[in-house]
């Protein structure tokens, strides 16, 4: 599954911060996000960002006032993106990262991070990671929801699942090798009198170390 990372590059340090904490989500839920920071030298700027947002079914917003100002993103990247979101399929997380009139922009949609019921931006968290934390919690749990995904990729499970299967086969050769193992010391046992045989007689046999009283026939 891949995302889409739209900021503007006012934004760059705190796009550097969050990207950060997006990894968690990548190892955990198998989702690739993608920002133009991944556009290679020689390669065209509009066709790599619009083969990016066709690819892609989650969408991150980094909202700022300099996201609101940019031309690039109001004439390209949102038309695109609003082009290519399916509610059913898609999902868009508008991540507030300065205080900003976001809310005409994206007036259906449920702004990130929040704290109880509100929504905090995450220049004014303090410290800034609990914030940019939160928002990478509130995009795991959606992602989550809205796709279905476990916690653990395919690979990751089958890698679990061998594991299993190879401590299931040890656990079965432990069992097959006991022999090996030093018994456990018993404790000397009288037989019954009704298991007494016709005139024997008392008698010790067996190692000094686990003696056995028995009967033995005269």
């Amino acid at each position: 599954m891949k995302g889409f990372i739209s900021y503007a590059h006012a934004d760059q340090a705190m796009f550097q911060a969050f990207h950060t904490h997006l990894k968690g989500i990548e190892r955990v839920l198998d989702v690739r996000f993608w920002a133009d920071t991944g556009i290679g030298g020689g390669a065209h700027w509009n066709d790599e960002i619009a083969k990016a947002i066709a690819e892609a079914d989650i969408f991150v917003l980094l909202l700022s006032p300099d996201w609101l100002a940019s031309e690039y993103i109001e004439k390209y990247e949102e038309p695109a993106i609003r082009a290519r979101y399916n509610p059913k399929t898609g999902l868009i997380c508008p991540v507030i990262l300065r205080r900003c009139d976001w809310t005409d922009i994206v007036p259906d949609l449920q702004g990130i991070p929040t704290h109880g019921r509100k929504v905090v931006p995450i220049d004014d968290w303090r410290p800034k990671e609990h914030g940019y934390d939160a928002a990478r919690a509130e995009i795991k749990a959606e992602i989550r929801a809205r796709f279905n995904l476990s916690s653990r990729p395919a690979e990751w499970r089958q890698r679990l699942d061998g594991g299993r299967r190879s401590s299931r086969r040890l656990s079965g050769f432990r069992r097959t090798t006991s022999w090996c193992r030093r018994p456990k010391e018993r404790r000397p046992t009288t037989p019954s009198p009704r298991m007494r045989p016709p005139n024997g007689r008392r008698v010790w046999f067996g190692t000094r170390r686990t003696r056995l009283r028995g009967w033995r026939t005269s």
